[in-house]
C-alpha cells in the first residue's frame, strides 16, 4: 500500500498555499472532500500534511457513500453546520478520485 500511496500522490502546492493564506487571515475554515478509503485518507491527513493545512477531511469510507453521491455532500454539510459557516466563507478543496492524473480541484 505504501508504494501506491507514495506513487499516486501528486499534489498541487498552490492548494496548500491558498489554505494557509485563508487560515492566516482568519477568514475561513478549510475542508477537504475526497473519495478515499480509511488507510488512504489517514495517509493524506497524517503523512502528506493535510492536517497542517485543513480543518477537516471528509472521505467516502467515513461517510459511507461515494463522493459522487449527493448524500456525501449532504453529510458534510450537516457536519459543518454550513448555514452558520456561510457568513465566514468556506473553501472546499475536493481531492478527486484520480488525484494522480488530475491534481486537486479547488472550488471557491
Amino acid at each position: 500500500m505504501r508504494y501506491w500511496f507514495e506513487k499516486d500522490s501528486r499534489l498541487d502546492p498552490d492548494v496548500f498555499g491558498i489554505a494557509r493564506e485563508l487560515r492566516e487571515r482568519g477568514r475561513a475554515q478549510i475542508f477537504v472532500a475526497t473519495g478515499q478509503e480509511h488507510y488512504r485518507a489517514a495517509y493524506l491527513w497524517d503523512e502528506l500534511g493535510f492536517s497542517s493545512h485543513f480543518d477537516r477531511l471528509f472521505y467516502s469510507a467515513e461517510i459511507g457513500v461515494p463522493k459522487k453521491d449527493l448524500r456525501f455532500f449532504g453529510a458534510t454539510e450537516n457536519t459543518m453546520k454550513i448555514a452558520a459557516l456561510a457568513s465566514a466563507g468556506i473553501l472546499m478543496a475536493a481531492a478527486s478520485d484520480a488525484e494522480a492524473s488530475n491534481g486537486i480541484d479547488i472550488e471557491r
